[in-house]
């Protein structure tokens, strides 16, 4: 949805989704017809979905990420191919921010936007040129919440539905069957959840995300590749 398609349905035999280009909202339409030529397309959502996606980084330090190594904020080291995701002066925090390795198809995008950033021309209030010093930003300027863009998305992206058999996440005739629209931290969870249905160990995926092996297995264990194989087969 970040890339302007939505999900409109699955097919039950193969899983593949269909999509369809999405319209524009309300906002956003009235957005592009008062600026004019002027008008330039904002990408703030779609890279934090992808750099969310890829390395299941908590929200908040996943906005703060910087292109260059900072003392509080993590930053991307292109020649160690490492995601920081917290700076060596970074407050204490009772969760982990380890670095992790860049995913193999998030690095292309990040070269890709930080090559777009470097060619901005962006000037502050008093016509000074300003620099863009964070991965994920609105026209230069860093974002310190992405909740009500993202809930925006997931529900133009039919993400109130829950499953291939078009139950609902909201919306439900119990309100107590109601599970809430995604938040960004879904994007966590999705990144623990693939990794270990593609057979990678526990504590490599915790290592990864920056959980204890207890919080992979008692959470995401039962998704993955092994998961009581050999005892469903005995």
């Amino acid at each position: 949805m970040t890339q302007g398609w939505r999900w409109v349905s699955s097919d039950l035999a193969t899983r593949e989704p269909v999509w369809e280009r999405a319209p524009d909202t309300p906002f956003v339409a009235a957005w592009k017809e008062r600026a004019g030529d002027a008008y330039v397309h904002d990408d703030h959502l779609e890279r934090a979905c992808e750099v969310g996606f890829y390395s299941g980084t908590r929200s908040g330090a996943m906005l703060g990420l910087r292109w260059k190594r900072d003392r509080i904020d993590g930053w991307i080291d292109f020649n160690g191919v490492t995601l920081f995701r917290a700076g060596p002066e970074a407050p204490p925090s009772r969760k982990r921010q380890p670095p992790c390795r860049i995913h193999d198809r998030l690095l292309p995008r990040l070269l890709e936007w930080r090559k777009a950033d470097m060619a901005l021309d962006l000037r502050d209030a008093e016509g000074k040129p300003m620099p863009v010093t964070h991965v994920i930003h609105e026209r230069g300027v860093p974002l310190g919440r992405i909740d009500g863009a993202f809930g925006r998305a997931a529900w133009l992206a039919g993400l109130d539905r829950r499953e291939i058999d078009g139950s609902w996440r909201v919306g439900n005739e119990d309100p107590n069957d109601d599970l809430g629209m995604p938040t960004p931290h879904i994007l966590r969870h999705t990144r623990a959840t693939l990794m270990l249905r593609a057979g990678v160990p526990p504590h490599e995926v915790g290592e990864y995300l920056g959980m204890t092996v207890k919080m992979v297995l008692e959470v995401y264990g039962h998704t993955h590749a092994e998961y009581q194989k050999r005892a469903a087969a005995a």
